[in-house]
Parts: structure tokens; C-alpha cells; sequence
């Protein structure tokens, strides 16, 4: 007999056999293999210490040989240089640029007009 969750093959007299309601027999090698399938409800399939998962990859992978074979196309990626700057230029000209600025809005800003001295008046 082989274990219904991992598939590993079960030595006569051992095991635990599980009968479900609908009628099917599910037979498991250990408790860690009942747990895996009955409470925390994995599938076989998605597990990777049992032997159905081995035995889907293997397909898997031999069938992705295949397909490379006949359809063989490499392609590379366009790669960007990144330009490298001095630290203190790039500063410099972040300041020159700063100051030019300043000069402009402060000759757009509308002059204020003087104020006349507030006299006190005594009475």
C-alpha cells in the first residue's frame, strides 16, 4: 500500500488507516502525513518533502526542456548608463542657480513704499 498524502509505500501491519464518511479509505504512513491532509488540509502536490511534488516537478522540468529546444530566443536587456557627477560641481552649480533666482524675484517683487515717521499727538 502507498501513503495516500506523501506516497512512500507502507510495510505490512503498519500505517493508520482513516475511513471518511462518504466511504473513502485514505491510509497514511505517519501523523505527520494525516496532520498535513486532514487538519491543516494541504495538497500533496504543493508540499515538497512528499513524493508527488518530486514526481510533478520532474514533469515539469523535462517538459520546459522540451519547449526550449524548439523555441530558442535570447534577448537582451537594454541596460541605461547612469552618468556620474562631481559632487562639488553639481553643488556649485546648484548654488550659481540659487542666487540667480534670488536676483529675479527680488526684482519682480514690487517695492514697498516708505512710511512716514508717526508723529504723537500730545493732548
Amino acid at each position: 500500500m502507498k501513503c495516500s498524502f506523501c506516497g512512500r509505500n507502507i510495510a505490512q501491519g503498519t500505517g493508520i488507516l482513516f475511513s471518511l464518511r462518504d466511504g473513502s479509505v485514505h491510509t497514511f504512513c505517519s501523523k505527520k502525513c494525516e496532520k498535513n491532509q486532514l487538519v491543516l488540509k494541504r495538497k500533496p502536490q504543493k508540499v515538497k518533502w512528499t513524493q508527488r511534488y518530486i514526481e510533478e516537478k520532474k514533469i515539469k522540468l523535462h517538459g520546459k526542456e522540451k519547449v526550449e529546444k524548439k523555441h530558442v530566443r535570447v534577448t537582451k536587456k537594454k541596460t541605461t548608463k547612469k552618468e556620474r557627477h562631481d559632487a562639488r560641481v553639481v553643488k556649485k552649480t546648484a548654488i550659481k542657480a540659487d542666487k540667480k533666482k534670488r536676483k529675479e524675484d527680488k526684482a519682480k517683487a514690487p517695492k514697498k513704499p516708505a512710511e512716514a515717521p508717526k508723529e504723537e499727538s500730545k493732548e
